[in-house]
């Protein structure tokens, strides 16, 4: 996959480095390889915002199947305590899934 190295793919590079996998990115500006890429956006505050989302969509008689089947994965993750995570956080959920272990 593609990375940018913005507000959300810049944590997201950040964390998997650090969960071991290796990373290629390219940004033309040097200052975003300096910026402080941690978790901001947590499986909560994303859990509750595609909540806002489906509801609205549901108001407006949009069907959003994509929305919300990754809003029951951030509300299993809160439901297992990762809430605190940012959406990295995913892969822990899709490896226990599959019967893997991942420290992220």
């Amino acid at each position: 996959g593609v990375l940018g190295l913005g507000g959300m793919g810049g944590p997201m590079a950040h964390r998997l480095v650090g969960a071991g996998f290796v990373v290629s990115v390219f940004d033309p500006r040097l200052e975003a390889l300096a910026r402080d890429y941690s978790a901001v956006g947590t499986v909560d505050i994303q859990d509750k915002d595609l909540a806002y989302i489906l509801a609205t969509a549901q108001d407006l008689s949009v069907e959003l199947p994509v929305s919300a089947l990754i809003k029951e994965q951030f509300a299993e993750l809160s439901r297992l305590g990762d809430g605190g995570l940012d959406q990295v956080a995913l892969l822990r959920l899709y490896q226990s899934e599959r019967g893997e272990e991942l420290d992220v």
